[in-house]
């Protein structure tokens, strides 16, 4: 084991004895080629230890690596464009005033003025299970916004929530099934939401030790192991356009290697054209100082989350659970680091301060330690 090795091994140890996570998953190397793949901690303090079929709940790491991916297959189809506004999918009955100039593309960029983030949960007990998506779109569609689209950035659950309804109307079927159908199955990756209905009664897995426990929810009254954490995908029975997906990271490091092998030419199991995946990672700059692409993110000029040894020309993006991916599209580099940091607590700075420095560790460890951001 060289020193860089060593020295990445010690980083996670002392991560994991400040309880920062009880067990983490790395996969890095090049897009198409795994380098590095190490595990640390148990899916839960105190449980089993964490191996590479560990399953992660991979929280908004769903918005680029499902949503996002299914609107530009929905394009490619034309079921879909990236300019259509809201009114091409919705009764215009249904949209206030302040709403009607948003797009898909506004939403997938986090730039239509809709607010981060409502508790919706709580208002949904007393409707019907096959009710409550279209419940939620209703109360997105009469939230006011924060801003006019493309005057500011607001990254926004809301945004992503709306798409997954758009995205079933368009395409005609639930939205993890079109994951399965037309992204995963084609491409022979092996990620997917846990969905579960009414005869799952409350939805509890009651604990899955082969899926890294994330935390103790009082609303639910139990550790959540194999359930999804977000409380409005909860909610929406597990599968929703903006979190439910889970997975482990040598299968996201598949998937980011299968919209490389996209982007760089035609030889690619989705059958996509190399410039719809260039539109994927293409930031937007819709909103002035924005780092957004259609789904995904790009790093921050400073503090970034990816360290200081990804390029500008890198898209990733982060996962409330303690999850992450960056793919530097010019080194040909790509760290999947999935961690379970909320099983100790969602409060507190510890996962953004270990993150650059686990990035820059790994980069490091794979000889490419020597870069800065904007290079």
């Amino acid at each position: 084991m060289d020193e860089s090795t060593q020295a990445l091994d010690e980083l996670f140890r002392q991560a994991i004895r400040r309880k920062v996570f009880s067990g983490a998953a790395l996969s890095a190397g090049e897009p198409c080629r795994t380098v590095l793949r190490k595990t640390w901690g148990a899916t839960r303090f105190g449980g089993v230890p964490v191996g590479e079929e560990t399953l992660f709940d991979l929280a908004s790491l769903t918005k680029p690596l499902v949503t996002a991916c299914l609107c530009m297959d929905a394009v490619r189809r034309g079921h879909m464009e990236l300019d259509a506004p809201l009114s091409r999918f919705f009764p215009r009955r249904m949209i206030p005033r302040d709403k009607r100039s948003v797009t898909v593309r506004h939403l997938l960029a986090h730039c239509s003025g809709l607010p981060p983030y409502r508790p919706f949960y709580r208002d949904l007990w007393g409707i019907p299970p096959a009710k409550r998506l279209e419940t939620v779109v209703r109360w997105i569609l009469s939230t006011p916004l924060l801003a006019l689209p493309e005057t500011e950035c607001h990254y926004s659950d809301l945004g992503f929530i709306l798409l997954g309804w758009i995205l079933e109307e368009a395409l005609g079927a639930p939205l993890d099934r079109l994951a399965r159908r037309l992204l995963f199955r084609p491409a022979g990756v092996s990620l997917g939401f846990r969905r579960f209905g009414e005869e799952d009664g409350d939805g509890s897995a009651a604990g899955d030790p082969g899926v890294a426990a994330t935390e103790f929810c009082p609303w639910r009254g139990r550790l959540l192991q194999g359930e999804v954490h977000d409380e409005n995908a909860w909610m929406l029975g597990g599968v929703a356009g903006h979190a439910g997906l889970f997975g482990t990271a040598r299968e996201v490091h598949r998937w980011l290697g299968i919209l490389w092998r996209t982007l760089k030419g035609p030889s690619n199991p989705l059958g996509w054209p190399s410039s719809l995946v260039q539109e994927l990672f293409r930031k937007q700059e819709l909103v002035r100082g924005s780092t957004r692409t259609p789904g995904f993110d790009t790093p921050s000029p400073q503090g970034s989350s990816a360290g200081h040894c990804f390029s500008s020309s890198s898209v990733g993006h982060l996962g409330f659970t303690g999850t992450s991916f960056w793919m530097d599209l010019r080194r040909e580099a790509v760290v999947v680091l999935l961690t379970n940091r909320v099983h100790a607590s969602r409060e507190g700075s510890a996962m953004s301060d270990f993150r650059p420095l686990a990035h820059d560790a790994v980069m490091r460890a794979l000889g490419k330690g020597a870069w800065r951001c904007g290079d």
